[in-house]
């Protein structure tokens, strides 16, 4: 449990850290990374312009480094405490259906919180921002259908994460189709976006390894563990 909070802790500190002392010599790689977790308008928010100095930069990220990196920490506990709660769990049989835990409760948490609250933080810190930036029709067009596609996505995860929280009758099938719509959404929004944007070769992989081969590799993992788990079979045999 420890070793989790410390590991997302490290993760989160390392990368905002790096972000503050390479500021303002950044590779591209690292600037849309930056860009996206501090778009222009979080520098309005706390009285920057788009250009602050260093030292105002610093401040700034060292404040939002120790928030992340709680928030991850948190997390790590979190997980940490499911996975060991769930292996020193008594080997009573339950008279009803049995609790949700372990890797289950993970991706109900995942499904009910950490993807939906993922898809406001895009949506409003970095797609409305863009459109409210945009001059031209297609990037208009582009973040108008981000927003849209996104929120119904994360409306959809949230609806099936409470149904499977909650044992309910075809939650499993409903969590598999989910999952297929998660993976259309990305893979369309990816297909939309080269069609309406002509993207460099960096804009291109970046979004390719966030829209297609993220989804892809989660989509195939998490459906394998619903189709393949005894935790699930032993869980929703009562749903």
């Amino acid at each position: 449990m420890l070793g989790s909070a410390l590991l997302g802790w490290l993760v989160a500190t390392g990368l905002l850290a790096y972000l503050v002392f390479s500021y303002p010599n950044r590779n591209a790689s690292v600037e849309a990374l930056s860009d996206y977790l501090v778009p222009t308008s979080w520098l309005t928010l706390v009285g920057l312009d788009t250009h602050p100095t260093r030292a105002e930069w610093t401040t700034v990220w060292l404040l939002i480094e120790f928030t992340n990196a709680l928030l991850y920490g948190l997390i790590g506990v979190l997980i940490g405490r499911i996975l060991w709660r769930s292996r020193a769990a008594p080997a009573d049989t339950p008279i009803g259906p049995p609790a949700v835990t372990g890797w289950l409760l993970v991706l109900c948490l995942l499904l009910t919180l950490v993807y939906p609250a993922s898809c406001v933080y895009a949506i409003f810190w970095n797609a409305v921002p863009k459109l409210i930036r945009a001059h031209g029709s297609a990037r208009i067009l582009e973040s108008a259908v981000y927003c849209v596609l996104f929120a119904a996505v994360a409306i959809i995860s949230f609806v099936t994460g409470m149904k499977l929280w909650l044992v309910k009758l075809d939650a499993v099938k409903l969590a598999r189709r989910y999952l297929l719509v998660y993976l259309t959404a990305n893979i369309s929004y990816f297909v939309f976006w080269m069609l309406v944007i002509q993207p460099t070769k960096h804009g291109l992989a970046e979004m390719g390894w966030h829209h297609v081969v993220g989804p892809i590799a989660s989509t195939a993992l998490w459906y394998s563990y619903l189709e393949h788990s005894n935790r699930v079979r032993e869980t929703f045999r009562y749903g």
